[in-house]
């Protein structure tokens, strides 16, 4: 903040007073702040400590002998010394039932969130606090009206966030060109607008697929939201703002506004009349039939990404093994090979990856890979075998073209992508 943008040198003065206050009193247990300052009256800013920003409304906040007035959020619930339960009791009172304990983002009970989860209930909750006292919150997000309705979250990322490529902000804007403005809503998140979880209502279905690189969706039966209160790993802490954008407690599930109609087609669109006849036959007995050609050089790095970073700038293993799976089926639908047999080999490695952290070990680790593996060829297009192999007429320099750009588009070098063909030629001829 510098008073070079403010004529009047005791306002300056004023605003590195304020500044100077607020880096003294800062603290991650209280983050955000009303910042009111007669000079700027209407209008808002904002400064930034290090990682933690600090959100300001003007006001009429100074005392009459100059001194800063400042306000915590009135969001009260926070977790720390043993608040778990209090906070999981006080969504609960709201109508977010389905709240566990989580280690930063992390869950520490399985078998709570997903299609196969139970509900929690008041003794799970007694049996989480005294073994969790201090944990995160997370909210499972519910279904409604006896079903027929659920909530469900649009995750925002950043082009930084999870490793991404695309910003989401920028993603979202652009379907909200095509699809129609989203109407205002809760958010939550630890983060300043616009990269937060989005808040809606809409019939309930049992899958959606996300409209855009960046956008990631959130509903009953997949993953859960970080309750507002928790810490995030880096010291922020989680916080709820309303439609007009200031913090609040959360809402009932029911306030939540509907999803328009355009924005449900897009989300739980059907595939075409092609797909639905190949899908006529089983998804497992597809996933065993025999795929012996080779896959090409786009299959082989797809494989080398993923061997790389298991979760392929998603937020999990789980996901970057959805992301594998979809880009391979994907492909095969453009005419390259190898797909199934990428995708078979990939699942034992999975297992080794997730099988420590499932509840179940192994055996629910191997009913995952399969379950992924089955959704993938559910919601793909169908392999086109009488389509030439892309790569076949794209050698030497073609392949190099093709990685750099479909693959690692900002990182790759031309050094880069010959070592990567190297080892791939060399990996098919062993």
């Amino acid at each position: 903040m510098s008073s070079s943008t403010h004529p009047d040198s005791s306002i300056g003065s004023g605003l590195r007073r304020l500044e100077r206050t607020i880096r003294e009193n800062i603290r991650p247990s209280n983050r955000y702040l009303y910042l009111r300052c007669p000079h700027r009256r209407g209008q808002s800013f904002s400064t930034k400590d290090g990682p933690r920003g600090v959100d300001s409304t003007c006001g009429s906040g100074f005392t009459s002998e100059g001194g800063l007035h400042m306000e915590p959020c009135p969001v009260s619930m926070h977790t720390g010394n043993g608040t778990f339960r209090a906070l999981a009791d006080r969504l609960r009172s709201l109508g977010w039932m389905d709240t566990i304990p989580l280690e930063g983002k992390r869950p520490l009970v399985s078998r709570r969130h997903g299609t196969a989860r139970k509900h929690v209930s008041g003794f799970d909750l007694d049996e989480w606090q005294s073994l969790y006292p201090n944990a995160n919150v997370g909210i499972v997000l519910p279904t409604l009206d006896a079903g027929d309705m659920m909530a469900m979250a649009i995750d925002v990322d950043s082009a930084a966030g999870h490793e991404r490529k695309e910003d989401g902000a920028v993603v979202l804007t652009a379907l909200e060109r095509e699809l129609g403005p989203l109407p205002a809503t809760w958010t939550n998140g630890h983060t300043d607008p616009p990269y937060r979880h989005l808040l809606y209502r809409m019939p309930n279905v049992p899958h959606l697929t996300a409209p855009g690189a960046g956008l990631d969706l959130i509903w009953p039966g997949n993953r859960y939201i970080v309750a507002p209160g928790s810490v995030h790993p880096c010291g922020e802490r989680y916080f709820m703002a309303g439609p007009d954008g200031r913090p609040c407690e959360p809402p009932r599930p029911q306030e939540l506004p509907m999803l328009p109609n355009k924005w449900v087609a897009r989300l739980t669109a059907s595939h075409s009349a092609v797909h639905n006849d190949m899908m006529a036959t089983d998804p497992e007995e597809w996933l065993s039939l025999t795929d012996d050609r080779t896959p090409c050089p786009y299959m082989r790095g797809l494989a080398h990404n993923w061997a790389s970073n298991p979760c392929l700038h998603q937020s999990c293993r789980h996901d970057g093994f959805v992301e594998l799976s979809v880009a391979a089926l994907h492909a095969m639908a453009k005419g390259h090979t190898g797909g199934m047999k990428l995708i078979r080999s990939a699942m034992p490695r999975f297992v080794r990856l997730v099988a420590g952290d499932r509840a179940g070990g192994i055996e629910t680790a191997e009913q995952e890979a399969k379950s992924i593996a089955v959704w993938a060829i559910g919601h793909c297009p169908p392999p086109q075998s009488d389509m030439p192999d892309p790569c076949r007429s794209r050698m030497g320099s073609g392949i190099a073209e093709r990685l750099r750009h479909e693959l690692r588009p900002s990182t790759v070098t031309d050094d880069d992508v010959a070592r990567l063909v190297s080892a791939l030629r060399k990996e098919v001829l062993a």
